[in-house]
């Protein structure tokens, strides 16, 4: 029924955070001419990225209540404290995120007339970009303000966008150099 302020570190814990990135890319494309003079060219992009992040050594809210309430925790002694009790006040935590980016462009090329420095062009084409990520907060208080670990971020983001765009390119050699 007391209440107690504890200022400080766990000095038999020890704080080691990782990452793991796979990185999966391809990318393929294909160009040529057909009929009279036209040209095209179509290329395309996949990646796709997975995270792992593990963290250890920090520790989880609720137990340290839990082992406060159950006096289980030797504070003045950390030494003394087997590695269950440790491993249950600082449980390893993983999370996993993605990220993810396609990609289509294709053009059409034609010459159309004879200019004195080489042939009058006139290209179009078009592209779509799909990017998209998957981050989820490694420290979320969805469950409650106790249910989560000290001094790990508790951000994480979500979200996917399209962009598609036309283009178009004139090229007129207009003078012979």
């Amino acid at each position: 029924g007391e209440t107690a302020t504890l200022i400080g570190g766990m000095p038999n814990i020890t704080r080691n955070d990782e990452s793991r990135s796979r990185v999966y890319r391809a990318a393929a494309g294909i160009k040529g001419s057909f009929g009279d003079d036209w040209d095209y060219k179509v290329d395309a992009t996949a990646m796709h990225t997975d995270l792992r992040r593990t963290f250890n050594g920090y520790i989880y809210i609720q137990h340290l209540l839990d082992v406060i309430a159950d006096g289980s925790y030797n504070f003045v002694n950390p030494g003394a404290n087997s590695q269950a009790v440790t491993n249950y006040l600082a449980p390893e935590l993983n999370v996993d995120a993605s990220s993810d980016l396609y990609q289509l462009q294709a053009s059409l090329s034609k010459s159309v007339v004879e200019l004195p420095g080489g042939p009058l062009k006139v290209g179009v084409g078009a592209s779509v970009f799909y990017e998209a990520v998957d981050s989820p907060s490694a420290n979320s208080d969805i469950n409650g303000p106790t249910q989560r670990y000290f001094t790990i971020n508790a951000f994480g983001t979500e979200g996917h966008r399209t962009v598609s765009s036309a283009f178009g390119e004139i090229n007129a050699p207009v003078l012979d150099m």
